[in-house]
């Protein structure tokens, strides 16, 4: 089972090699002009972190351009693997979030350099900078997640739907998962004050930097529950769909 889903795994990263490599390029070169923006300027850390945000992003575009790349080029492999859907899905998520996680890491250390610079950390310590940047690659990732199985889901209820509902009623179904994407992102982005972890409290003057001074709890756990609780109703599609 375990040697299978490698190969899986192994696939998802040869397939789309072009679309991770770029990804990490792009990060590279971004390290590359926030070090010497922090040199020059003392300046850097803001295009980090909004970097680093932005990689929420990734991994739903990633499982987008996964999901189209097999459906043009191996639909029928595909549709009559002999894989559970889980295995598959799970295959592209690891896939994209261990090329996130890398470019995150170098980010992140490359945050560490710049920050070093400009701020001369005299007074802060650096337990503090790390665990304040540990809970901001945390929230990241499960926000990259979040978006990931969701773009999974919608994509698959769109291709099952193709050819046996029409188009106006295809678009009406997808609208009303969308209203529960939104819906569900509305609700559980509430501040759950009774479940907070608590920052350290580092004083900064870094144009484009606002530091956050706790973590929710109860929203990333319930954020964490949707994830599974999405990526199991997709995979249940995805299997009901290569039986059919």
């Amino acid at each position: 089972m375990l040697e299978t889903w490698k190969g899986l795994y192994n696939k998802e990263l040869r397939l789309n090699a072009r679309f991770s490599s770029g990804w990490l390029m792009f990060s590279g070169a971004v390290a590359v002009w926030a070090v010497i923006l922090a040199y020059s300027f003392r300046a850097g850390s803001g295009l980090l972190f909004f970097i680093i945000v932005l990689h929420g992003a990734y991994l739903p575009l990633y499982v987008l351009a996964s999901l189209n790349k097999d459906w043009r080029q191996t639909a029928h492999l595909w549709l009559h693997s002999p894989q559970s859907g889980a295995a598959l899905l799970s295959a592209k998520l690891g896939a994209g979030l261990a090329t996130m996680l890398v470019s995150l890491g170098l980010l992140s250390l490359t945050g560490l350099w710049t920050s070093s610079v400009e701020l001369e950390l005299l007074d802060e310590p650096w337990g503090a900078l790390l665990l304040y940047g540990f809970a901001v690659v945390v929230k990241v990732c499960l926000l990259a997640l979040y978006g990931a199985v969701w773009v999974a889901a919608l994509w698959m209820v769109r291709e099952t739907l193709r050819y046996s509902l029409r188009k106006a009623r295809r678009w009406a179904l997808l609208g009303l998962l969308l209203a529960a994407f939104v819906g569900t992102e509305l609700l559980f982005n509430l501040r759950w004050v009774g479940l907070r972890l608590p920052l350290p409290d580092i004083q900064y003057d870094v144009p484009g930097l606002t530091p956050f001074q706790h973590v929710y709890l109860g929203s990333s756990l319930v954020y964490l529950v949707l994830v599974v609780g999405v990526f199991t109703l997709t995979s249940y599609i995805l299997d009901k769909w290569a039986e059919g």
